[in-house]
């Protein structure tokens, strides 16, 4: 997992593989704000990559499931209001939940005792790398809402 802000992105930066690093100073660069909500290709990765531009409504992080994938990397990316995201290492124990509606490599977990919490502002990112348990939209004092960009890239 990586946690880091655009505010200090030329520290943050240092040490990424230069095709990440492409795709997140993409991301910086880019007035996402302006995008409607929707899904977009990103070809600067693969033409599997996909930017997913949401307005979500934000949970308790107690009825929120924490989901994991084997094949993707996830960056999650705050534009307006803020979440929670919890962040937990797989270490095999986790209960695996059955959802309505199964997702291509989403698999989804019952919330995890003592998962880190990371709070998303504006300028903010989380990359999540596969196999790492994350739960994003949990609201927090001051959110319900949040404005966000999940950036889904094949590993």
């Amino acid at each position: 997992m990586i946690y880091a802000d655009f505010n200090d992105w030329d520290r943050d930066r240092i040490g990424l593989s230069p095709k990440l690093e492409a795709v997140l100073t993409w991301i910086h660069e880019t007035p996402l704000e302006q995008w409607v909500d929707g899904s977009y290709p990103l070809p600067l990765w693969s033409e599997d990559a996909l930017l997913v531009i949401k307005t979500a409504a934000l949970e308790p992080e107690h009825d929120v499931l924490f989901e994991r994938h084997e094949r993707h990397l996830d960056i999650h990316y705050c534009i307006a209001g803020e979440e929670e995201i919890g962040y937990a290492r797989d270490d095999g124990k986790q209960e695996a939940v059955s959802v309505a509606r199964p997702m291509e490599d989403h698999f989804f977990y019952k919330p995890v005792e003592g998962a880190l919490r990371l709070l998303l502002k504006p300028g903010t990112f989380a990359l999540f790398f596969p196999g790492e348990l994350h739960q994003p939209c949990c609201a927090t004092p001051s959110a319900l809402q949040v404005r966000k960009v999940v950036v889904k890239l094949p590993g």
